[in-house]
């Protein structure tokens, strides 16, 4: 048996001992940046994800708004109210009335659960009556003139109670207390291995424990706290928030894959194979990013997009002011700011079905598309509103242009009724006056909305 050469044993110890070295620099000026560089794309296409859930909730709550409303429009604008108020309904005609309506309408609403019709005081109606403690209860904590959105989560399906005002010449006298079912969101909600539970706003600061680390991505404070990764979404219009967390396994799952199998390709290789795993690695991590950078513009639309109409959400309102704010401070341009109300959209759901009148508003979403240039910003701000910003344009054109809508939706139209909009137009000169601005372009729409009625009466 030949022994080996001292030399050569020392060559192959400073071999290892050198192989050892370049994979601890690969690894530290390599491999640790581009994790890092993967770790944080992931968690900012984990954000956007969950942002376009959130989108789905905000939908789901706008929605219910309006189902809520539609309750008390046939006991306040069909007068049964008003004729009582005047004598020409006694009080048992009345009642008779409001929950043979309250019955009625509750019979085409989606994802009921429970329902409820305060009137003068006592239960006129009631829908699921196991659940009418609990809705009493809600109505106990809520005195208002206002919508009120609440979440229920201590059930094993949370459910979205709304609760409305039977008001009229700026009286209350009762109220329409609503359940509604949140199971429709679990499938959507609970997709890529994420699991999103309801929160109160009050108690989220417990989630982010002392021993948790806390990371900024995609614009939210996310904690970490070694085997999950999580934060919450505030919900518009509720004192809820989303709480949006998925496994650290789960989330780090391709970024370990890619680290891992590269990794072990230094360990095993010398020379050409440490060459060829280096360009390999950097051809995956391009890749990689490539892709997350799609993903990103997707999800990012996603979230910023209305589901019905194609126009830009609420949410978009807020990206547009920061990234114009620079240009209104140094006066490069100006805008015009349009409040535009569909105007009968409640009478048409009433009269033709939801489902006409999620058309209606699709299509009077199209007009304007059609009718505005690319430039020009369109957000559904509402039910039946939108907020359009349009750009290096006059008061006169503006009203001109909206003008120009009205014609072609009452020229140009699929419906068996009249489609049209009222409109208010006000300059935009600053950003930070974007509030004042919307409220006076309100009042105008609003202004114009009853001098048409009245044309029309």
């Amino acid at each position: 048996m030949i022994k080996s050469n001292p030399f050569i044993r020392r060559f192959k110890v400073w071999t290892w001992m050198l192989l050892a070295l370049i994979v601890l620099i690969t690894y530290v000026t390599l491999f640790l940046p581009y994790r890092s560089a993967l770790e944080r794309m992931t968690l900012e296409n984990y954000v956007l994800i969950s942002k376009a859930s959130i989108s789905t909730v905000d939908q789901f709550i706008l929605r219910s708004h309006d189902n809520a409303s539609n309750f008390s429009h046939a006991l306040i604008e069909h007068t049964p109210l008003d004729d009582y108020l005047s004598g020409a309904l006694t009080l048992d005609e009345l009642k008779k009335i409001s929950a043979d309506g309250f019955l009625y309408e509750a019979s085409k609403q989606p994802h009921l659960i429970a329902g409820a019709r305060l009137l003068f005081g006592s239960v006129n109606a009631t829908i699921g009556s196991e659940y009418l403690p609990a809705l009493l209860s809600q109505r106990n904590d809520y005195n208002s003139n206002h919508v009120q959105t609440v979440f229920l989560t201590g059930r094993e399906t949370p459910g979205l109670f709304v609760a409305v005002p039977l008001m009229t010449n700026g009286m209350i006298y009762g109220y329409d207390l609503i359940l509604y079912d949140l199971a429709a969101l679990a499938e959507p909600l609970n997709r890529n291995n994420m699991t999103l539970s309801f929160v109160d706003l009050t108690q989220q600061n417990f989630l982010f424990d002392a021993g948790a680390k806390l990371k900024e991505a995609g614009g939210v404070t996310l904690y970490d706290n070694g085997w999950y990764t999580g934060f919450v979404l505030p919900i518009n219009g509720t004192n809820q928030a989303l709480h949006v967390s998925t496994s650290n396994e789960i989330l780090y799952d391709r970024v370990e894959d890619i680290i891992l199998m590269n990794l072990l390709g230094f360990a095993l290789a010398v020379g050409v194979v440490l060459f060829l795993s280096n360009r390999f690695i950097v051809f995956q991590v391009r890749h990689l990013m490539t892709h997350a950078e799609k993903s990103k513009e997707k999800y990012k639309d996603i979230a910023n997009r209305d589901q019905l109409t194609g126009t830009f959400s609420r949410r978009y309102l807020e990206e547009w002011k920061v990234s114009n704010g620079p240009l209104s401070l140094l006066e490069l341009t100006h805008f015009v700011l349009a409040m535009v109300d569909v105007n009968d959209l409640k009478v048409i759901n009433d009269t033709y079905g939801h489902k006409t009148g999620d058309l209606a508003l699709k299509y009077v979403a199209d007009t304007m598309k059609r009718t505005l240039r690319s430039e020009d910003v369109i957000i559904r701000y509402g039910g039946d509103e939108f907020l359009v910003i349009l750009s290096s344009c006059t008061l006169d054109e503006a009203n001109h242009i909206f003008s120009r809508i009205n014609q072609a939706l009452q020229l140009d139209q699929p419906f068996d009724f009249q489609l049209s909009i009222s409109y208010g137009t006000e300059y935009l000169t600053k950003v930070e006056l974007m509030d004042e601005v919307i409220h006076a372009a309100d009042e105008k729409m609003y202004a114009l909305k009853v001098k048409n009625r009245a044309v029309f009466a």
